[in-house]
């Protein structure tokens, strides 16, 4: 690094003066751990203050900065300028340094630079760089009082507020797939090691989705989530395999509470509904079928029906209260539990006709029939507790079969209640990492 330029001294008073109009270039220098490949400066000092005009050139990118102090006795380092990444998109900022403590505050920062990229040139901020989110194009941000302590060991930071300014479009990796979102807008910021996600929204997996709540790598807490018509097909890479019958289906939830993927720590509540489920996987239709030829035509085995589910989350056990499937001709409501850490459902169901079926029965009773619902979530068991008709025998003439009872139990063949029973955690991510029943 050479300098040059004029240096006066004046020591006739009986304050010393002096002053400097230096200019300075180097090469592969390192000032602070930030490594610069050219770095050039212009300097105007004296007793009184200090003046710099500094262009660094980064490995990626290049600063360009406006640095100015009053007096030398520990005053504050003042800061403006521009970071420029590689492709030659902008960021403007403004900063204060507290050169005895270390700290860095970057009162405002805007544009739409990578500094993904430009934080890359710092081996300390490498670490903090997300290796899980990846931008199609950096958005463009505004950041407001950014702090880095470079004293504190390690070195920590903290962010008011980062608001996008245009919608956005990023790749997200969660559970170890990758997660497209696009037209993202919200606001985050950071403290002591927690994410604040505020109005966050998006589209994504075919519908949209909101979210607030602070996550800290592990938990994500007082969450509020509101997902709108998602495809269910998309769903794959985080719930499995999807049934082919099930693929046409839109999933809609919203949750309020903690997530975790350790299940006990997880605790909330919300509804999910399922649509454009095909009616001959909901449980007991087909029974109902084969019994009532006259009042459910066996053309409505074609339709779609759907599922609305109402859920509370304590230590990893979720109340389901209620489950309702319904078809053009029968409704089916259940109550019950999922053991999200022994992955178990234990519950009991009602099946009924509704519609000009229903009609067609009231008011001498329509119901067709009581279930127990139990076993692991991947073979569930359904034991019919009551006759297949209530007011079995009234409706002499309409009903085939009506004296006949179904006794036993049957492996619910079912991958819409399945579905229904587990969806909405498989989701949120709440069965965590060992998807291994627990005996």
């Amino acid at each position: 690094f050479t300098i040059s330029g004029p240096f006066a001294l004046d020591l006739r008073g009986d304050t010393t003066l002096w002053s400097a109009t230096l200019h300075g270039t180097g090469k592969q220098m390192e000032w602070r751990g930030l490594p610069m490949q050219e770095t050039e400066l212009d300097t105007q000092l004296s007793q009184a203050e200090m003046k710099l005009a500094a262009h660094l050139k980064l490995g990626n990118g290049s600063i360009q900065v406006d640095l100015t102090r009053e007096g030398w006795d520990q005053t504050p380092l003042q800061m403006s300028g521009t970071l420029t990444d590689s492709s030659g998109k902008t960021d403007e900022f403004t900063a204060t340094h507290l050169g005895p403590t270390g700290v860095l505050t970057i009162s405002k920062l805007s544009g739409d630079a990578d500094l993904f990229e430009i934080c890359r040139n710092m081996p300390a901020l490498e670490d903090d760089i997300p290796t899980t989110l990846k931008f199609k194009n950096f958005p463009n941000i505004v950041v407001k009082d950014m702090v880095w302590r470079a004293d504190d060991k390690p070195p920590t930071w903290t962010l008011a507020s980062l608001q996008l300014r245009e919608s956005t479009e990023v790749i997200v990796m969660v559970r170890e797939h990758p997660l497209e979102i696009e037209r993202l807008k919200g606001r985050l910021s950071y403290n002591d090691k927690t994410w604040h996600f505020d109005d966050c929204q998006g589209r994504m997996l075919g519908g949209s989705f909101a979210l607030d709540g602070y996550y800290d790598g592990k938990t994500l807490s007082k969450a509020a989530i509101a997902l709108q018509s998602l495809q269910l097909a998309k769903f794959k890479p985080w719930v499995g395999k999807v049934s082919s019958s099930l693929e046409d289906s839109d999933l809609s939830l919203t949750y309020k509470g903690s997530i975790c993927n350790t299940p006990a720590r997880s605790t909330g509540s919300g509804t999910m509904r399922l649509t454009h489920a095909p009616v001959v996987h909901l449980p007991l239709i087909d029974q109902a079928f084969d019994l009532f030829p006259t009042l459910l035509p066996h053309d409505r085995r074609r339709g779609t029906g759907e599922f609305e589910v109402a859920f509370s989350m304590t230590k990893g056990l979720a109340a389901i209260d209620p489950l309702k499937a319904r078809s053009e001709s029968v409704t089916v409501t259940a109550t019950g539990t999922v053991d999200l850490v022994k992955r178990r459902v234990s519950g009991q169901a009602r099946a009924n006709l509704r519609g000009i079926a229903g009609i067609a029965t009231a008011p001498l009773s329509h119901v067709l029939t009581e279930m127990k619902v139990s076993g692991p979530l991947d073979d569930i068991q359904v034991s019919p507790i009551t006759p297949v008709l209530a007011a079995k025998g009234l409706i002499t003439g309409t009903v085939k079969g009506a004296s006949s009872t179904v006794t036993g139990s049957a492996k619910l063949s079912s991958n819409v209640l399945r579905a229904g029973l587990s969806l909405p955690f498989e989701a949120l991510g709440m069965f965590g990492d060992d998807k291994k029943a627990s005996e």
